[in-house]
């Protein structure tokens, strides 16, 4: 079977954006099927997941004080 985990972000101007995060290919192998993630694949999930939700938020803040909030324009 072959998983692939989004992340999709709703953001307040009403814009959605959809990024992978992470595809996985879980096979059947000598022992039979392995049901779940192991703790290897979770730890790397785990980590994206992290990655991206923080780089979406930092974002997020960065445009929100983006003015300056004495003459009000954009800084570079």
């Amino acid at each position: 079977m072959k998983f692939k985990i989004q992340i999709i972000l709703d953001d307040e101007q009403g814009q959605t954006k959809v990024e992978d995060v992470i595809r996985l290919d879980k096979n059947v192998n000598d022992q039979g099927y392995c049901a779940g993630l192991s703790l290897q694949e979770s730890k790397q999930v785990l980590k994206i997941l992290q990655q991206k939700i923080v780089l979406f938020e930092a974002q997020a803040y960065t445009n929100t004080y983006r003015a300056c909030p004495c003459c009000h324009k954009q800084r570079l």
